[in-house]
C-alpha cells in the first residue's frame, strides 16, 4: 500500500479528526439533525468507510463536538507540519492514526534521573537507512539498505 499523504495528529481523538476531515463535505450537513436521523443518514455517506471503526454513536458526539467548537484560530499556519507532530510527542498521550502512532513509554530507570519522557513512535520514517535515493520512492515498509546487527538473516 502506498500512501500519497500522511496525516498529522489535529485533534485529541482519532474520531474528530475524521470528521474534521469530512466536516465541510459532507459531515456538518447533520449537525443541525435529531440523533436518530443523523447516525441512518451518516452510515450512507461517502466516508462512512473511514468512519464505521468508531461507530454511529462515537461519530455522532464528534460531531456534536465540532459543531459546538470555537472557529479555528486562522492565523495559525496551516502548512507548518512540525507543529502538531511535536504537540503529539510530547502531549504525554497516545495517538492512534492509520499513519502516525504515538505512545508513551517508561522511562528506563538507569536513565531517570536525567530524562524526563519516553515516547515510541513505531514506523517513524526519518531513519537514514530508510530513506529513499533521489528520484525514487520505496514501497511503504522498506529500506534502502538492510538494518545492520543482531545477527539475523
Amino acid at each position: 500500500m502506498q500512501l500519497r499523504v500522511f496525516s498529522l495528529p489535529r485533534s485529541e481523538h482519532p474520531v474528530d479528526q475524521v470528521v474534521a476531515k469530512f466536516w465541510s463535505s459532507e459531515l456538518h450537513l447533520l449537525a443541525g439533525l435529531d440523533a436518530d436521523t443523523a447516525k441512518k443518514i451518516m452510515q450512507t455517506q461517502a466516508c462512512w468507510g473511514e468512519l464505521r471503526p468508531y461507530g454511529a454513536d462515537r461519530v455522532w458526539a464528534a460531531i456534536q463536538r465540532r459543531s459546538t467548537a470555537e472557529p479555528d484560530d486562522e492565523s495559525e499556519d496551516d502548512d507548518d507540519l512540525r507543529k502538531p507532530e511535536w504537540l503529539a510527542f510530547t502531549a504525554g498521550t497516545s495517538t492512534e492514526l492509520p499513519d502516525f502512532t504515538t505512545r508513551p513509554e517508561p522511562v528506563p530507570h538507569q536513565h531517570r534521573r536525567w530524562l524526563r519522557s519516553v515516547v515510541l513512535v513505531p514506523g517513524y520514517g526519518r531513519s537514514p537507512r530508510c530513506t529513499a535515493s533521489p528520484g525514487s520512492t520505496p514501497p511503504s515498509g522498506t529500506c534502502s539498505t538492510p538494518p545492520t546487527g543482531g545477527g539475523h538473516r
